[in-house]
């Protein structure tokens, strides 16, 4: 079966992003100019030349900026037509302009062009080449280490950021970058340290943000919570600003049970939110924090970049396919991060049914996470349920664990459960269902159990058995009456949709 990691605390994490893209994003703005830049202008310049000049190039760079600002325009409609009536355009534009039009032509096993791996490497290519030229281009030693990154090149990622550091300057832009790569490299001891290193920048709320939350992270106590709270409550610096400072503080503030703080810090961070901080307090709504202080604003769906807080949001008003397309887009945007592998390949399978394009985020999310147990065992799930069954086999014995002897274990169990009944092993199938069942059930994890059960009785069903259908549906429905959750519910409502013998 497949799994979703244990809900661990969200921590308000720098986004990494290429330069351009943050730039255009507003982060990068001075203090002193207030709101960021509106996005809608960005986008204005290549609407004027595609306007002025309409042609390939120029609507594949309409619609790459409205992509990546998450924007749609009468403009961009046009942009995407003539893309399509062109033979010549490249695949990848293509696949865009079909993507604004809202046609099928994209395969729905594909992943968003920047997952592409050809293309990432394309990218190394050419940033590469670009250093020959500018060896001293600090911003582009960074996004070459991003690159790297996403290829699960972590080494060759350490020597590129490491580069961009020493050419420097250091700038807000290079220091959340780096402490962000630091955390991906599993050693936020080193992205503290960077963060500390040069006190100055901590006056700026951006790298205070930076500071705390991988502090919260790393499970230690920033030193700086003072100076944060004093700075969102002196309010001279626009709300913008402060909105991921904010965030964070109201994660320390909910952690050390200040919840009259938290909501009041939250609020600060919501008055004009980032999609970071967005994407916070609809982790906290998905955690049944009572810490919502505006209700459901409505424009907040329509936040640039705003992927993973869409995606939450979906998966709450049980809108399971956009969810899915948002968590896909999350994982386009932070390639090099585990989370948003995991959710979009758990929420395609268990929510909204779709096993190939489960297999598309894990597959993605193993090039930056090749050893992830839980990445693993989703591509291994999703492989077995559309036919791929070498593949599943494959991705089952990179995972070392093969006894339930742990929760992770058990739900690799299950899956090989899964496999066996994809590969005639029906017997062998029925003994690791039950195995990893009971397993789940003394860990107490009542939801992991119930869809292992509702799995094996999908299978049961397929094999056609009366008597173990019966068993199967019975043991699943007793399960699912205790964890009465969203995916219990969604495995449910198929199972019913494929046998009239569940009451």
């Amino acid at each position: 079966m497949t799994a979703l990691q244990n809900p661990a605390p969200r921590d308000v994490l720098p986004r990494w992003r290429q330069w351009g893209q943050a730039r255009r994003s507003g982060e990068l703005n001075s203090l002193k100019n207030g709101n960021r830049t509106p996005p809608i202008q960005f986008l204005s310049e290549y609407q004027c030349a595609f306007d002025s000049d309409p042609g390939v190039y120029t609507a594949g760079d309409l619609l790459s900026a409205a992509a990546v600002l998450g924007i749609s325009s009468s403009a961009v409609q046009a942009a995407a037509v003539l893309i399509l009536s062109t033979e010549a355009s490249p695949h990848a534009v293509r696949r865009l302009a079909q993507q604004v039009i809202g046609e099928r032509g994209i395969e729905e096993s594909e992943a968003p062009p920047q997952l592409d791996e050809v293309n990432i490497r394309s990218r190394v290519k050419l940033l590469r080449r670009i250093l020959q030229r500018e060896p001293r281009n600090s911003l582009r030693w960074a996004d070459l280490a991003r690159a790297h990154a996403t290829l699960g090149s972590g080494d060759a990622a350490d020597r590129a950021m490491t580069i961009a550091l020493q050419v420097g300057p250091v700038s807000r832009f290079l220091l959340r970058a780096a402490a962000r790569f630091y955390v991906y490299r599993d050693d936020p001891g080193r992205a503290l340290h960077l963060l500390n290193k040069y006190q100055s920048h901590l006056l700026d709320p951006w790298i205070l943000s930076a500071e705390i939350a991988t502090s919260s992270f790393a499970d230690r106590t920033s030193k700086h919570i003072r100076r944060g709270r004093k700075m969102v409550e002196d309010r001279s610096i626009d709300p913008w600003h402060l909105s991921e400072l904010a965030s964070a503080l109201s994660v320390i503030e909910l952690r050390s049970g200040r919840f009259r703080q938290a909501r009041k810090m939250l609020a600060v961070s919501l008055e004009q939110p980032t999609e970071n901080s967005w994407a916070q307090a609809e982790w906290s709504s998905s955690q049944g924090l009572a810490l919502s202080v505006n209700g459901e604003r409505a424009e907040l769906l329509d936040l640039p970049m705003g992927y993973e807080a869409r995606a939450l949001h979906y998966v709450r008003a049980g809108e399971y396919e956009k969810a899915v397309t948002n968590g896909m887009l999350w994982l386009a945007d932070q390639p090099f991060a585990l989370d948003p592998a995991i959710f979009a390949s758990y929420t395609a399978s268990v929510l909204a049914g779709d096993d190939v394009k489960a297999a598309v985020a894990a597959s993605a999310g193993l090039r930056a996470h090749p050893s992830s147990e839980l990445l693993l065992n989703n591509y291994a799930f999703a492989c077995a349920r559309s036919g791929r069954l070498d593949e599943a086999r494959v991705a089952l014995d990179r995972i070392k664990f093969a006894e339930p002897s742990d929760t992770g274990a058990a739900i690799s169990t299950a899956t090989r459960g899964l496999l066996s009944f994809k590969l005639g092993e029906v017997d062998g199938g029925r003994e690791k269902y039950q195995k990893a069942i009971n397993a789940l059930v003394a860990f107490k994890r009542n939801e992991a159990a119930a869809l292992a059960a509702l799995y094996w009785a999908e299978e049961e069903v397929a094999v056609g058995q009366v008597d173990k259908v019966a068993e199967a549906i019975a043991r699943a429905g007793d399960l699912a009456r205790k964890a009465s959750t969203a995916a219990v519910k969604a495995r449910t409502a198929r199972l019913l949709a494929k046998t009239n013998l569940v009451k």
